[in-house]
This record gives C-alpha cells, sequence and structure tokens, in this order.
C-alpha cells in the first residue's frame, strides 16, 4: 500500500509490527514542509470528522477495487475479493455493523489507510498536499487553488461516506510559523540548566515559573495542549524538593485537565517530599470530578495512582463510579476491597436484567470479576471466559507480571529470529516445544 501523500505507512519495522501511528520527528517534518510549500501562498487544512467513526466498512471494497467492479463482483457472486473478507472481518468486531471502526487496533489504522489512500489518488496530480492520518494539508498558489482543494477533498471524501470537519477548515495566507506561536514561546521559556555532570537539571523557581508561563499561554488555547507540553518537558527533569514542588502544581492542574495524569507518574518524587494523605485526598476530588462528567480515563488514572499509593476511594466515589456504568473504571475499581462488594452487586444487576448487546458492554469488567471467581461465568454456552482464564489473561495486572499469552506474544514477535526460523503455535508454546 504505496501512498506518496501519506506520512504514515504500512511496513515492517523491527518489534515485528507492520503499522505504527507515529508522525515524523520535528526536524524532518520541518525539511518537508519547507520542500513542499515552496513557492506556495496559501495553505488550505482540512481534517475529517469523526474518521474512525465514520468509517462505512463496505466503502473498503470500493476503495480497492472501484465502486463499479465491487459492485458487479457482487451481482456475480463468484468468489469474493480479498477486500471483501476484510470489510466482513471488521464488521464481526463491532456486531456486524457497517458504520464505525474501533479507535486504536492497527486493524482500523490500515481500514482508514486503504478508504483515504484511494481518496488521495484522486487529488495528487491536481494538487500538492500531505496526509497526516486523517488530517490534509495543501500548499496552493492561489487562494482560489485553496479553496478548490478543499471543495475537492469534500467530494472525493463524500464518495466513500466521509465528510470534513468544517470546524478545523481553513485557508491561511503564507508565509506563516511552521508551529505554532504557543509553541515557540513555550520552547524558548524552557530553562536549560546542567549539574556538574551535564545532566539536565532545574531548580524549583525556574519550574513555578516556567509552569506559571504555560498556564497563561493555555488561556488562548484552552485544551491543555499547552500544559501538557510543557509538563511533559520538565517533568523528567526534576528531582528531590523541586519534583515534589512540580509534581503539587500538576496534580492541582490535573483537576481542570485529566490529560495530565499520566504525567504524573514520570516525575521523581518520593513520598520523603510530600505529605501521601493530603496527595491521597487531591485524588478522591479528581476521582470524584471525572466521575460526574463521565469521563473515563480519568477516573481510571486516579484509581490507578491510589492503588499504587496503596489506598483506596471513598465510599462516596465508589458509589458515583459505578453511578457511570463505565466497564473499564468499574473493572479498576473491584481491584480494591472496600468497593468488592459494591462492584460484585452492580455485575450481578447486569447479569440478570441486560440484553446480550449490554453483557457484551459490559465484558472486561465480568470478565475479571470471573477471573477473581467473584461471579460464574455469564456466558452460559460460550467457553471464552474459561480459555481466557486458562491462560491467565489479565486486564489488570500487578506490576511486572506478563501471563502466558503475553510471553507468547514478546516470543511471537521476537525481531531477531533466524530468517527461516518460524514461531510455534501458542499451545507448543504452552508445552515447552520451541
Amino acid at each position: 500500500m504505496k501512498d506518496d501523500n501519506s506520512v504514515i505507512t504500512a511496513e515492517q519495522h523491527n518489534d515485528g509490527r507492520m503499522f505504527i501511528m507515529n508522525y515524523e520527528d520535528h526536524e524532518t517534518k520541518t525539511k518537508n514542509t519547507l520542500e513542499i510549500s515552496f513557492g506556495a501562498s496559501f495553505r488550505a487544512h482540512a481534517d475529517v470528522a469523526n474518521c474512525f467513526g465514520s468509517i462505512y466498512t463496505h466503502s473498503l471494497e470500493w476503495a480497492v477495487q472501484g465502486y463499479e467492479k465491487a459492485k458487479e463482483r457482487l451481482q456475480e457472486r463468484g468468489e469474493k475479493h480479498w477486500s471483501s473478507t476484510l470489510d466482513i472481518m471488521l464488521r464481526n468486531a463491532k456486531r456486524n455493523e457497517t458504520s464505525g471502526l474501533p479507535v486504536g487496533p492497527s486493524s482500523s489504522s490500515i481500514a482508514v489507510e486503504i478508504v483515504l489512500a484511494a481518496v488521495d489518488r484522486e487529488l495528487a496530480g491536481k494538487f500538492r498536499f500531505v496526509r497526516y492520518i486523517d488530517d490534509y494539508t495543501a500548499y496552493c498558489e492561489t487562494h482560489i487553488q485553496a479553496q478548490e482543494f478543499i471543495r475537492a477533498l469534500s467530494i472525493a471524501l463524500s464518495r466513500y461516506r466521509l465528510t470534513l470537519n468544517l470546524s478545523k477548515t481553513k485557508i491561511t495566507e503564507l508565509p506563516e510559523p511552521l508551529v505554532d506561536s504557543w509553541v515557540t514561546k513555550l520552547a524558548n521559556a524552557t530553562p536549560w540548566r546542567t549539574d556538574s555532570n551535564g545532566a539536565l537539571t532545574l531548580f524549583t523557581h525556574e519550574a513555578i515559573n516556567f509552569l506559571d508561563y504555560a498556564v497563561h499561554l493555555n488561556k488562548d488555547v484552552p485544551d491543555g495542549s499547552v500544559l501538557k507540553l510543557a509538563a511533559g518537558l520538565i517533568c523528567h527533569r526534576a528531582q528531590g524538593d523541586t519534583a515534589a514542588t512540580v509534581f503539587q502544581y500538576i496534580l492541582s492542574l490535573s483537576w481542570h485537565y485529566p490529560i495530565l495524569l499520566p504525567l504524573l507518574e514520570k516525575i521523581d518524587a518520593t513520598s520523603d517530599y510530600y505529605d501521601k494523605e493530603t496527595v491521597i485526598a487531591k485524588l478522591n476530588e479528581i476521582l470524584k470530578t471525572n466521575a460526574i462528567h463521565r469521563r473515563s480515563d480519568g477516573m481510571c488514572w486516579a484509581l490507578y495512582y491510589l492503588n499504587q499509593l496503596s489506598s483506596d476511594p471513598n465510599d462516596e466515589n465508589v458509589g458515583l463510579v459505578i453511578q457511570t456504568s463505565d466497564a473499564t473504571a468499574i473493572a479498576l475499581l473491584s481491584i480494591f476491597e472496600t468497593a468488592t462488594d459494591a462492584v460484585v452487586a452492580h455485575a450481578r444487576q447486569i447479569i440478570e436484567n441486560c440484553t446480550l448487546y449490554e453483557l457484551d458492554q459490559n465484558w472486561i469488567l465480568l470478565y475479571q470479576l470471573f477471573l477473581q471467581e467473584k461471579i460464574e461465568n455469564p456466558y452460559a454456552d460460550d467457553p471464552t471466559f474459561e480459555i481466557l482464564k486458562k491462560h491467565d489473561v489479565q486486564f489488570i495486572n500487578p506490576p511486572k507480571k506478563t501471563s502466558k499469552a503475553e510471553d507468547y506474544c514478546f516470543y511471537y514477535s521476537n525481531p531477531f529470529r533466524e530468517k527461516n526460523e518460524s514461531p510455534v503455535g501458542f499451545q507448543d508454546y504452552l508445552d515447552g516445544k520451541y
């Protein structure tokens, strides 16, 4: 699948994966942008509205075979084309639904690339443009040409039942900075100091001033991206008392912006530098506000940190999390002894009163409780849970513990295997035949 206009390509990687959703590094992106934009007076930017959620699986056949050819094959009822098989597989992953792909799996990314590569082919040769997943940027000689690109893109997307996100569609007169102004301001304000060994370090007042400046910039770009970049630039450099201060600052910001929560564990702050009970109380407040606003990631990160601190969510928060009916957050809640009874009661209510579709929506919670032997298998005629348990598959693992299935995945994706050496099957691996 070769697409010169796409930054993302399917290829073999050293770790065994064929698809990694990484953009170019900053230097490469700068070089490529300067090359493609030379002589252009306008830049047109647009992206696909709800791209993964809007993909129509039948459109994969149209993209690969062409609409008329796919229609002919369907009428002839002959041998299925591989794109038809892919369509079926993707539908099977979503209860035979034809609209939308799950976000995350590489299979979804490949499907999106197939469809948008067909769109790219319609535009290639007429415009100079680049695509980052579902994000298009074209460089044009005139404003009219920029408008024409957006129009042509919209028409091409419509053939596959996709639309543009109008709120993110814009035309900019060049020259313009290669990055947003806040990125430049933040980079220029980053404190660069080295210790006697030449390693980057940070003083407390520098960290506070830098984060204060980021909060100021965030008022103009209030989606949290400024704060995320700022925290990421300094969280690994702070040590000792400075690290504790950075931790407390980012923890406070995390109440407003849950996007910052994953960065907390990257800060080298030990309990010697802060009051553990105060942090636990703040995490409970973060858990509460995320439960009220139904933010799954915020709830999960707060619960994760409470567990890392050997603490528990308070009774009020246990009830609030369960009220969200968020299967992932409630599954994580099940690891706390103080919440077990409430979680099991919630699960039993699901099993007794819900449809098969609703049961499937909660499968990860039900499996974790089944694994912990808190409930019986809710799928009476389906052995999937027994098979997963037999092979010690877990979705909430203790630190540094891998299941047999995960060990097999590492074995299977070994990039240093000899050329003619093929990996054995899972059962042979379990039997030690490798």
